[in-house]
């Protein structure tokens, strides 16, 4: 793992109130972006004396999603919620995302988003099935480019939390370019042709409802008795035929419990059509997803 600094340590002060409205955090370190086998990982802390709150910006592919996890001890929130609204303002509108709650060592709170996050809301169906050709695509996304990204100044956490937090980034430009640089980079890694893959005429394709390869049956037992929630991105390695080869786990909470569970499943029930190139051409790729196991409230 490769871990880079982008800017340098910032000399202001590291709290500010703003009357009724959101704790500002500002920085208290650089932006830092690690280098790892199967994911990119951007990082900061916010925050000085009791108030740090450290923000995690994971991502597992080329594209413009993240997972987000945010961790510190001043985090705490109303009942058992599910969801949390996120905002990367001040020009973007806000979003309702997904999360579980995770404690960290030291007994420190957390959360970590469920699905993946863009700085603008995603459509309301990440995938559909597709009839004519009866098989299931991602759906197409308008992308939201370099300019928006550097036009995010802060990021603020609202409900449920007791207290919104806004941390002041600063612009996020150059921390998304060195993101972006990493997570094409992983392709080499992978052992795949990058210039193909950015003109592939087709990524790969389930070739049925990916929705249905991991089951409420395959939740491990002992999770379900002691309450225990589990996330885990994984990313399977697909050939020319569509057939997946191998499995790798990406991130994974509580993973003694579920990451076998994910790859055992998947790898016995996914069905795929191999990605395309420019010319029509089958060629190695790979499909990246995560399951979320959650205990009925």
């Amino acid at each position: 793992m490769l871990a880079l600094m982008i800017g340098g340590l910032v000399s202001l002060p590291a709290l500010a109130m703003s009357g009724n409205g959101p704790l500002e955090l500002l920085p208290s370190s650089p932006w830092q972006i690690d280098y790892a086998e199967d994911q990119c990982r951007l990082a900061r802390q916010f925050g000085t004396d009791g108030n740090e709150v450290i923000l995690i910006l994971d991502r597992f592919q080329p594209g413009e999603t993240f997972r987000i996890t945010l961790r510190g001890s001043r985090l705490s929130w109303r009942d058992r919620p599910s969801k949390i609204h996120v905002r990367f303002g001040p020009d973007e509108v806000d979003q309702e995302v997904s999360f579980l709650a995770a404690e960290f060592p030291g007994k420190v709170p957390g959360l970590i988003t469920g699905g993946q996050v863009r700085i603008a809301p995603n459509p309301e169906k990440e995938a559909a099935k597709d009839t004519e050709h009866d098989h299931w695509k991602t759906v197409d996304r308008a992308p939201i480019g370099s300019a928006r990204e550097a036009a995010v100044t802060y990021i603020e956490f609202g409900e449920p939390l007791r207290k919104p937090l806004r941390l002041k980034t600063g612009s996020m430009g150059d921390a998304m370019a060195a993101l972006t640089t990493c997570t094409d980079q992983l392709l080499t890694t992978w052992g795949l042709d990058i210039e193909k893959h950015k003109s592939l005429s087709r990524p790969v394709t389930p070739a049925a409802n990916p929705g249905k390869w991991v089951l409420a049956s395959d939740y491990p037992a002992s999770a379900v008795t002691n309450g225990n929630n589990g996330l885990v991105a994984f990313r399977l390695d697909v050939d020319t035929s569509g057939k997946p080869t191998k499995c790798h786990i990406q991130q994974t909470l509580n993973p003694d419990l579920f990451q076998r569970a994910v790859c055992a499943t998947v790898m016995k029930r996914a069905k795929f059509l191999p990605a395309l190139d420019a010319a029509g051409q089958p060629v190695a790729s790979y499909w990246a997803n995560t399951v979320r196991f959650e205990v009925p409230r």
